[in-house]
């Protein structure tokens, strides 16, 4: 049985790489500032482009972007494997590269990886000198790798302006990931190796993992995998993990291909929507004796995790109305983000274009509403407040 589900395995991770078109990957440097904080953050882009070299045209559609912060005294040019293996399957990586000397502000870092994610996604739409104009999805995520893994804990707290968070042996900071963590209503998954002794696992990434609020979460532990192994060879961090206990007893390819084969169908689900590459993804982490894994996730679809118009306000102290408009013989269906129902009641318009749910007797929190007809569903993400 395990041969034929190993079999299985490959054959759905072989059917993502063939279908996927590879494209070249074009690069350019840019300086974004923000004006709130007089601060200019220079970063390194990598996108799908139509030949591959520097400052080349955009390969032509829209591709969802990510925000990927490094570790401590560690470059951008650390990061390429990720960007070797994200980009041609149509994804645009952001890396910047402040907060890169010996004494860096890891509150700071976090703003910078916030700020770029907001600016990205105005300028995206808004502003047509931006490089990117019009050529993003609205669907992005922050990553980030050991004190960027941290400081991605920093920008997703109290923040919902993008889709996913996703980090690799993140670090504890200073603010406090871990208490950030509490905070952050995304989905989330974690990469941890399991014999990292630079950011030993019990004193990093499980209590932010443990923070994180019950929804959509995960974590993927890699069997023998270390702290500087998820980046490709750097100085820096090669040398200090020298010293640590215990050393990884994998290799850095075997490392790589560990969290690839499970990000790859996680990203595909959650910033393409590509709503098959859920079962993937949960089969890869589920059956494969590379990781040990616990994923929980209460909701259909990354479109659950989005706020769509129509429901108002949101967020909401008392009433939320719906905007019915010609929906017709449905049913609304209101969650918590735990996934425990807490409303279900059909729609009957009798003439009316607006519904009314009675929020003020529930907790404060996120919860998920659901309104059902018999061909399609429409999800929203409300703040209860």
């Amino acid at each position: 049985m395990l041969k034929y589900s190993t079999l299985f395995l490959t054959a759905l991770l072989l059917s993502v790489q063939l279908i996927a078109q590879p494209y070249a990957k074009g690069h350019r440097t840019l300086t974004l500032n923000d004006p709130a904080r007089l601060r200019d953050i220079p970063c390194h882009f990598y996108y799908p482009a139509t030949t591959a070299g520097d400052n080349v045209a955009l390969a032509s559609g829209q591709f969802p972007f990510i925000v990927f912060g490094h570790g401590f005294s560690m470059g951008y040019d650390a990061y390429m494997n990720f960007v070797d293996e994200l980009v041609p399957l149509g994804y645009i990586i952001c890396l910047p590269t402040t907060e890169g000397g010996l004494s860096p502000n890891h509150e700071t870092f976090g703003l910078d990886l916030k700020f770029l994610n907001n600016i990205i996604k105005t300028k995206g739409t808004s502003d047509p000198t931006f490089f990117l104009y019009q050529k993003i999805t609205d669907r992005s995520a922050i990553m980030g790798h050991s004190m960027g893994g941290g400081a991605s804990f920093l920008a997703a707290a109290n923040n919902t302006n993008f889709t996913t968070l996703v980090n690799f042996a993140a670090a504890e900071t200073s603010a406090s990931a871990i208490a950030a963590a509490s905070n952050v209503t995304v989905p989330v998954l974690m990469f941890i190796g399991e014999k990292d002794g630079v950011t030993p696992p019990n004193d990093h990434q499980i209590p932010m993992y443990n923070n994180v609020p019950p929804g959509c979460k995960g974590s993927i532990t890699i069997k023998g995998g270390g702290h500087c192994y998820f980046a490709n060879y750097n100085l820096a961090c090669s040398t200090g993990e020298l010293f640590t206990s215990p050393q990884p007893s994998i290799s850095r390819e075997a490392q790589h291909l560990a969290v690839f084969n499970a990000l790859k169908p996680y990203l595909a689900w959650m910033l393409k929507g590509e709503g098959s590459q859920r079962q993937v993804f949960e089969n890869v982490i589920a059956q494969s004796a590379t990781y040990s894994s616990q994923f929980t996730c209460s909701v259909a679809s990354i479109n659950d995790f989005t706020i769509q118009a129509g429901v108002f306000p949101n967020p909401v102290d008392d009433i939320l109305m719906i905007d019915l408009q010609n929906i017709t013989n449905a049913q609304i269906e209101l969650f918590s983000i735990e996934g425990t129902m807490v409303l279900c009641k059909p729609i009957q318009q009798n003439g009316e274009s607006l519904m009314q749910i009675q929020m003020n007797e529930l907790p404060v929190g996120v919860y998920i509403l659901k309104i059902q007809t018999k061909g399609s569903q429409s999800v929203n993400k409300i703040i209860k407040q």
